[in-house]
Parts: C-alpha cells; sequence; structure tokens
C-alpha cells in the first residue's frame, strides 16, 4: 500500500490472515509506504498480520 498519507479512524483495520482451523498457514505480510500514519488511540484501530497454526506475517511501515 502506497499512499502521501494514510488516516486511520473509527476502528480500522487492515489485515491479514493465513490458514484455517482446519489446514495451519503463515501469515501474510503487510507493507505501508506512506509519508504520515496517523492513528487516534481512542478509536480502536488495528494493523494485524495474524496466522491459524503458524507463524504471523511482518508489518512494515516506511514513513
Amino acid at each position: 500500500m502506497e499512499r502521501k498519507w494514510m488516516l486511520l479512524r473509527q476502528g480500522s483495520q487492515i489485515s491479514t490472515t493465513a490458514g484455517t482451523n482446519f489446514g495451519p498457514g503463515d501469515g501474510g505480510n503487510i507493507n505501508i509506504n506512506t509519508g504520515f500514519l496517523v492513528a487516534l488511540p481512542a478509536e480502536n484501530s488495528d494493523i494485524t498480520a495474524n496466522s491459524f497454526g503458524g507463524r504471523g506475517g511482518a508489518i512494515n511501515i516506511n514513513l
């Protein structure tokens, strides 16, 4: 994802999930390239890389 600026508000989600309860998988990676990343703490926004039965993915934020 590449943007000049990014604003996460009101429970925003950027996520990836790999695998299921029936078959494991390693999580995918999230790469964010932006000049500014703003998230308000009281609004509960998340960036997550999850997996079932494997390793979670990497989250890279390049400002």
